[in-house]
């Protein structure tokens, strides 16, 4: 093994620091990023689903006064084959549905926004209906986050592939840079060690 690139050489000492220390502050980069683009996702969805109350509310209260079914449904209907919303689901004051459009969950997570078990990427929401100030029922929504996810993994990875491609940059400008360093400081060295003992 050439003794300039050795694990005890200074050359390669030199290089290991370098890359060691990119290497933590990119991971921390990366690392805020990931947490920026979830607090991003959250407030997306809750953007969305914030609109999606007031429009909800003008058009399915008076439906449901009026007792008007077969409209509600229609509307349900129309309102599910908006992407990313997995399904919409009409309740009266008793919880008892009245009409429903998309894939109705077995069960309503009342206690919960956000369900990602068995594979499920939904964020569920629940509003009341009401008219002139009188509640008349409930309308739940589950707004699917799959495409939202995967644009924001799809834009960690492209930042991993950046880190790592200026790593392998930094490494390439590091390896003739140490030996010119490491070269002057070992001829400064062997000067000293010359006027020392002579």
């Amino acid at each position: 093994m050439n003794p300039t690139y050795g694990i005890r050489s200074l050359r390669f000492k030199l290089i290991f620091a370098c890359v060691l220390i990119q290497t933590v502050l990119l991971t921390i980069l990366i690392a805020n990023r990931v947490i920026l683009m979830n607090d991003s996702l959250i407030d997306q969805i809750e953007i969305r689903a914030e609109g999606l109350k007031l429009m909800l509310n003008a058009v399915l209260a008076p439906l449901v006064i009026q007792r008007d079914y077969a409209a509600l449904q229609g509307i349900l209907n129309g309102v599910a084959s908006v992407k990313e919303l997995e399904y919409i689901q009409v309740v009266d004051l008793q919880s008892k549905p009245i009409a429903w459009a998309g894939i109705t969950p077995s069960s309503f997570p009342a206690d919960r926004k956000w369900n990602h078990t068995q594979g499920e990427h939904i964020f569920y929401q629940e509003y009341p209906l009401s008219l002139a100030g009188e509640s008349v029922g409930h309308v739940r929504v589950g707004i699917s986050t799959h495409t939202m996810e995967q644009a924001n993994v799809g834009a960690l990875w492209q930042g991993i592939s950046i880190a790592l491609m200026g790593l392998a940059a930094m490494v390439i400008i590091l390896i003739p840079v140490s030996g010119f360093l490491t070269h002057h400081l070992e001829a400064l060295a062997q000067g000293r060690a010359k006027n020392c003992c002579g």
